[in-house]
């Protein structure tokens, strides 16, 4: 768009794979005009995974929602964003867009407002501590990084953050507790609040479809719980507030 917007819609395309060939195509071209308005997706969700890594997670997510909402998966390293592609290619997964960059100069700058209606981040690199209360402020959910998340969110928008490091989530829901704008689930059903911090909820164990996991899919990180390298798996699930 000619704010610098990065228009969605217009990427994001076209039904699931009917394995036509080029002879198909031949046949079917008197009827581009009615295909392209049957197979265009207006006025769907938008969900978006910040950190997609390789993709796998995002891939699976895109297929199991292909016929409701539209993903994009936003990562900085160029080498995970192309095995995200392969996987897109691989699974067809046309509801799929894949973004590279630093995810708040992309959100910053080149997300419609309002436009997103789901935010989901998996396993956030935490800051680093070095003793006591000391922190870094090198990590990506600083409170403007969340300002910028807030922004792209839709009215009653949700944000899903999933960890292994429940000292960060602990963090992070003080964090949401002092900033405006996020308002935490105060129940989900079938899944156990750990702790409330100042209000805000941290949930133990996954998410489901209501946060934005429409299906369980494999990462990294899953491997590595399935390993025996983690024992514990907590998130926190919040709301755009509306004033």
């Amino acid at each position: 768009s000619p704010a610098g917007h990065l228009r969605f819609d217009r990427v994001i395309g076209g039904a699931p794979g009917t394995g036509e060939d080029s002879t198909d195509k031949e046949a079917s071209a008197a009827e581009g005009s009615a295909d392209k308005k049957k197979t265009k997706k207006k006025g769907r969700p938008l969900k978006m995974e910040i950190c997609s890594g390789t993709g796998e997670w995002a891939v699976a997510q895109a297929k199991a929602d292909e016929d409701v909402a539209d993903w994009v998966a936003v990562e900085l390293r160029p080498d995970r964003v192309y095995q995200t592609l392969v996987s897109m290619a691989l699974q067809d997964a046309r509801n799929l867009c894949v973004v590279s960059g630093d995810a708040s100069v992309i959100l910053g700058q080149h997300v419609s407002p309002e436009s997103v209606s789901q935010v989901l981040i998996n396993y956030p690199e935490p800051p680093l501590w070095s003793g006591g209360d000391g922190e870094s402020k090198l990590h990506l959910l600083t409170d403007t990084f969340l300002g910028l998340v807030l922004e792209v969110l839709v009215a009653k928008g949700s944000l899903t953050i999933l960890s292994d490091n429940l000292k960060y989530l602990q963090v992070l829901a003080q964090t949401f507790a002092r900033i405006d704008g996020f308002q935490s689930a105060k129940k989900l059903d079938g899944v156990e609040i750990h702790e409330d911090i100042q209000g805000v909820k941290v949930f133990k164990g996954l998410p489901g479809p209501e946060c934005g996991h429409s299906v369980l899919a494999s990462s990294y990180f899953d491997r590595l719980w399935d390993n025996g390298k983690h024992t514990r798996r907590h998130f926190l699930f919040l709301r755009k507030s509306i004033f």
